[in-house]
């Protein structure tokens, strides 16, 4: 008897809850549907209205020097606190993406030039026995290739180089 109560209350459970998702599935297939231009002017609108909206408020940004901050910590002392000066606030717009990647792109170029201009701190004075003296005026990289050439061609034991090819003969 507590069994077969059970699944009579279940089972009425079950049709409520089928009921509901019909009726649901009703009011949405009842509305008429929207042409896909018409679907794309709503979208823009939106869009348009979520822009304005965002564009007002978070294309500038309110920094605030500590003094004004310490300032909202101390209201309970409000004769130490008389007002929040105008010159306290700085509005700054935010950069976009674009130029970000342009002000990242003059760092590199930046920092490129300089490498390029500094001079080895480690460089040797001139002497005319020293064949190294030469090599310190470029980075590891040219001073390795150059010893490569060196090796390859003037220092060459197996004999001379073609003049046109480069190559050992």
């Amino acid at each position: 008897m507590f069994i077969t109560a059970m699944i009579l209350k279940s089972v009425r459970f079950l049709i409520q809850t089928r009921h509901q998702i019909l009726q649901k599935r009703s009011k949405r297939t009842s509305q008429v549907k929207k042409a896909s231009a018409e679907r794309m002017r709503d979208y823009r609108a939106r869009k348009k209205v979520r822009i304005q909206s965002t564009s007002d408020s978070s294309s500038v940004v309110h920094h605030q020097v500590d003094e004004v901050s310490q300032a909202d910590d101390n209201l309970n002392s409000s004769h130490e606190f008389v007002g929040l000066p105008c010159h306290d606030i700085k509005a700054i717009r935010r950069k976009t993406s674009a130029e970000r990647m342009r002000e990242y792109k003059r760092r590199r170029i930046n920092v490129v030039e300089s490498e390029l201009v500094q001079e080895p701190q480690h460089q040797l004075p001139y002497v005319e026995g020293n064949e190294d003296a030469p090599l310190s005026n470029y980075s590891d990289f040219y001073r390795h290739r150059l010893e490569e050439f060196k090796i390859k061609f003037v220092e060459n034991p197996f004999g001379c180089i073609c003049s046109v090819c480069k190559t050992m003969v």
